[in-house]
């Protein structure tokens, strides 16, 4: 189970085009749309810093943070489907 604070980011990133697993441990990892590993959150984090660290790498590696609102998103689903 994602985290609570993580959830969101974590959604985004795979509408992203990003990969988002679940190890063994609990820890939420993050890979780029070309495989590269970027970050994990940990199952157990107890400090709004540690969440603050995983999202400026994923801002870093070029996810957009925070995610748009959803009706903007929508738009995007919708133009990248007529594109297809």
């Amino acid at each position: 189970m994602v985290a609570r604070e993580i959830r969101e980011t974590a959604k985004w990133a795979q509408e992203c085009g990003w990969t988002v697993t679940e190890a063994s441990s609990g820890h939420t990892r993050f890979f780029k749309p070309t495989g590269e590993y970027v970050v994990d959150y940990p199952s157990t984090a107890s400090s709004q810093t540690r969440l603050r660290n995983t999202e400026a790498a994923l801002r870093r590696a070029g996810l957009e943070l925070p995610p748009p609102p959803s009706s903007i998103r929508r738009v995007r689903r919708n133009q990248q489907e007529e594109g297809q």
